[in-house]
């Protein structure tokens, strides 16, 4: 391995398990929604697109990335994330008077109003991770060292998640401490980013003051066919994510053991075995063939849950959601970066979760209302599904081009 990944590892990897145990609970924040503060189901489509549109900030964040020093960055972002987090111990819970487990209710909008705000700094960091990803480790390693920081993150994911489960199953109450303690490890984790110095940093610098970021990368034409695939992949991976979270808690009515055991279990699991071979893959064929069967391994999974009756058939299901999201996950991370030419990371980034950002405000709502027209589950993950299928298409015929 190169002197400068190694380097970077060292703090790299400490910082990896943080990040990852700080998801353990943002990761449940959706069924905390729904479950512990008692959101109707039409207010989950409107949840997650309220968090999933704060993308569209991306090219600010892009711009202002480029411009500031890299390293003071992630104190910024520590502190800012961080805030919204330990704000949360201040919203009011009141536990189910007839003692269902994990189940109560809430305010609905102090809690949406600060995850929000946290996802909106996330818009600052998952870009510049990109960016750091992109300067310190070279494309023959990238693959494999994204996958080994993401199998870190995923162990820390597991043992956090875990022990929110058991808390929240105990009282829904201890969202107010469980939400503050994630921002805590947030920003530890941003301390340590701060230490790792980039390669030829002022030179990165330089290259990105001196461009227009974000209107070149339009005219990458294979970049903007990517980001078609992605599109597609990310509209119908939007319309089941509600169906998913109402599904599970309304019609299986699974609490908080029985639904981590799943989501925070069984598919980071799942991702963990399969996201170091991916990353190999990546490296062996490219990242555009290998996410394409990424594609196709998720648009199976859209298909099987409708069938899911139980949480023995939710678990399997999740394992097959969570070795495609596998890799999924490093073409969304790597795939920019793939194409995006020196010192040019952060404005490719910023285009790629700009795109998130717009079909957020669409598609959530679409895959309920599916639900809701026909009054089955079923319509609304085959339609996400048929949606997905064009990202597979278009993913597939960009992998052929890059082979010519």
């Amino acid at each position: 391995m190169p002197r400068v990944a190694r380097y970077t590892w060292r703090l790299h990897w400490p910082a990896a398990l943080l990040v990852g145990s700080s998801y353990g609970v943002i990761g449940l924040s959706a069924f905390v929604f729904k479950r512990s503060l008692g959101a109707p189901e039409s207010m989950v489509p409107a949840l997650i697109a309220i968090w999933q549109a704060t993308w569209i900030l991306t090219p600010l964040a892009g711009g202002w990335l480029e411009r500031a020093h890299p390293q003071r960055v992630w104190y910024a972002i520590g502190i800012a994330a961080a805030l919204p987090l330990l704000l949360v111990a201040f919203v009011d819970v009141v536990p189910d008077p007839d003692g269902a487990r994990g189940a109560g209710t809430g305010n609905l909008w102090l809690y949406v109003g600060l995850l929000a705000l946290h996802y909106m700094i996330s818009v600052f960091y998952i870009p510049h991770r990109g960016g750091l990803m992109r300067t310190n480790y070279p494309i023959a390693v990238r693959g494999r060292m994204y996958g080994l920081r993401e199998m870190l993150a995923i162990i820390g994911m597991i043992a956090m998640a875990r022990v929110a489960q058991h808390l929240l199953d105990e009282d829904p109450r201890w969202l107010r401490v469980l939400f503050p303690v994630a921002g805590l490890l947030f920003a530890a984790a941003m301390y340590l980013k701060a230490r790792i110095r980039w390669k030829n940093q002022g030179k990165v610098r330089a290259e990105g003051e001196s461009r227009s970021g974000i209107r070149a990368v339009f005219h990458d034409r294979r970049f903007m066919v990517y980001e078609a695939a992605f599109m597609a992949y990310g509209f119908g991976f939007l319309m089941a994510i509600p169906l998913l979270v109402i599904y599970v808690e309304s019609e299986l009515k699974l609490d908080y053991n029985e639904y981590t055991w799943a989501q925070s279990v069984a598919m980071p699991i799942a991702q963990l075995a399969a996201m170091y071979l991916w990353g190999k893959l990546a490296d062996r064929i490219g990242v555009v063939r290998s996410v394409s069967w990424a594609f196709a391994m998720l648009l199976v999974f859209l298909v099987v849950m409708p069938h899911v009756t139980g949480l023995r058939s939710l678990i399997a299901a999740f394992v097959l959601f969570g070795t495609a999201m596998a890799g999924v996950m490093i073409g969304w991370s790597l795939g920019p970066l793939h194409f995006a030419p020196e010192g040019r990371g952060q404005a490719y980034t910023a285009v790629h979760f700009t795109f998130v950002g717009v079909r957020s405000v669409i598609a959530p709502f679409l895959g309920y209302a599916i639900k809701q027209w026909t009054g089955s589950y079923a319509a609304g993950f085959y339609a996400a599904a048929a949606v997905l299928a064009v990202g597979v298409v278009t993913m597939g015929y960009l992998g052929r081009l890059e082979r010519t």
